[in-house]
């Protein structure tokens, strides 16, 4: 989460509490800093004790979303050939340092006690006040419940993210089969692969129970193993599809893709906003999740700077943006 001050020479800021550190926080802090708002951020996970590699393949940053949000965050580059961590790792060089807290766990957003704001209550006893709280903290969202009590479903899909680097010169007829994306579907399974980059982004959908977690690898030995399962899911369809998934030479990630209950808006509660996918969970493929997360943060850092003074302004406009853009329809506050 992010506190915000204005510089000396203006009015006072209200205290923006921004709960997440990941891609679209860190974009909503990036592009708030360089337009003269001070961020401090807290952030659920540990420090990280060096910079090492960058794990993970390149992410498929779009043009009219995350690359956007990067050139509005005055980082336009920042996003060529970058996975997920190194991307991180470049927002984050974009802070002060001494502006991000590490271990910080967010538990609950409750109204402030003698109305006027809220306060950010944390795991270690701490509570932060703030007169604007932003959830960028994912699908489980703890600020989400401050504005509605619809909880996420699992869709019933379990989607497996793989890449195959160097794809012209490894595998020079499969990246003339992709071109420039292929996909196949039936109803309990398909596969998506376009590229990126040099490589291939390869993505496998399963249809399977709630809490199936048998083909999730635990480590990188476990992968060939993986990569044939996956891919004799695809025995009978074209075999190109099966040979990009034991082509691929990075460690499959997967994850259950949840929902919440219909398309969905909250009420306009004073002081609490969301974005990413605390607001719009889902979005399995392609990195749609990282580019309208992104995009989100932007377009909001643009909002409030846009309305100094005028908090709820700034949301109004943000909020009807983004539930245009998402086909939003309205869900209850909690009682």
């Amino acid at each position: 989460m992010v506190t915000l001050t204005r510089s000396a020479g203006h009015a006072p800021a209200p205290r923006i509490v921004i709960v997440g550190g990941g891609l679209s926080g860190l974009t909503l802090a990036r592009a708030l800093h360089v337009r003269g708002l001070a961020a401090t951020v807290y952030e659920l996970d540990a420090e990280p004790t060096s910079p090492g590699a960058a794990p993970g393949h390149p992410l498929d940053l779009r043009a009219d979303a995350a690359l956007r949000a990067l050139e509005i965050a005055r980082m336009a580059g920042a996003g060529a050939g970058a996975s997920r961590a190194e991307l991180r790792r470049r927002l984050l060089a974009g802070l002060p340092a001494d502006r991000v807290v590490w271990d910080a766990r967010v538990t609950a957003v409750r109204p402030a006690a003698g109305g006027g704001g809220h306060l950010v209550e944390l795991a270690d006893g701490r509570g932060v006040p703030a007169d604007l709280v932003v959830g960028a903290d994912g699908t489980w969202s703890r600020v989400r419940r401050a504005l509605i009590d619809a909880e996420p479903d699992y869709t019933g899909m379990f989607v497996f993210a793989t890449h195959l680097s160097d794809v012209d010169r490894r595998c020079p007829a499969l990246a003339a089969f992709v071109g420039g994306g292929v996909s196949a579907f039936a109803e309990d399974r398909g596969l998506v692969a376009r590229r990126v980059g040099a490589g291939v982004a390869v993505e496998v959908a399963l249809r399977v129970p709630a809490g199936w977690t048998e083909l999730v690898p635990v480590q990188r030995g476990t992968a060939p193993a993986l990569r044939d399962r996956l891919a004799r899911h695809f025995t009978g369809w074209d075999d190109r599809l099966s040979a990009l998934i034991r082509e691929s030479d990075a460690l499959p990630v997967a994850r259950a893709v949840y929902r919440l209950p219909g398309n969905h808006r909250w009420p306009r509660r004073p002081g609490v906003t969301l974005l990413g996918d605390a607001a719009h969970p889902g979005a399995p493929f392609a990195d749609a999740g990282t580019n309208t997360g992104m995009l989100d943060a932007a377009e909001l850092a643009v909002a409030l700077a846009g309305q100094p003074g005028d908090v709820e302004a700034a949301l109004r406009v943000y909020e009807s943006a983004m539930f245009a853009r998402i086909g939003a329809v309205p869900l209850a506050a909690p009682g």
